[in-house]
């Protein structure tokens, strides 16, 4: 868990390492719990907010997973899990998944790049870890 998130510590995140650190570790640790992919989940947080604790979107998605508090209330991270198997559940596919995460059922050409980049980072931060 601290080798996927010591990776992005090289990548511009908001606030201090240690604070990118904390987010990091928390998501994957959830995840683990949730029996979600960490690094996908990771990466997600990274694309959405930068790792930023309290972060806020122009339409007021909130924490480092971007959820909207009027449909996932509570822990943002907690809340982020549950809106990532929400989507991924109802999905053919991890990319559909993270599309629709970002943009709900009519999900269009920016969220799909927007899953490819959370895909793409994946990939990297499993081959970062690994050390391939």
């Amino acid at each position: 868990m601290i080798l996927l998130c010591s990776v992005l510590l090289f990548m511009p995140h908001k606030g201090t390492h240690a604070e990118a650190m904390a987010v990091c570790i928390e998501i994957a640790q959830a995840a683990e719990a949730a029996d979600e992919d960490p690094a996908l989940l990771i990466s997600l947080a990274y694309v959405e907010s930068r790792l930023h604790r309290t972060a806020v979107s122009k339409v007021g998605a909130v924490g480092p997973l971007q959820v909207m508090p009027r449909f996932w209330p509570g822990d943002p991270v907690l809340a982020g899990i549950k809106a990532w198997k929400y989507w991924t559940g109802r999905t053919n596919s991890v990319r559909h998944g993270i599309a629709a995460y970002n943009a709900g059922k009519r999900a269009g050409p920016r969220a799909y790049r927007h899953a490819d980049r959370v895909l793409q980072l994946a990939e990297k931060i499993r081959g970062w870890a690994s050390g391939s």
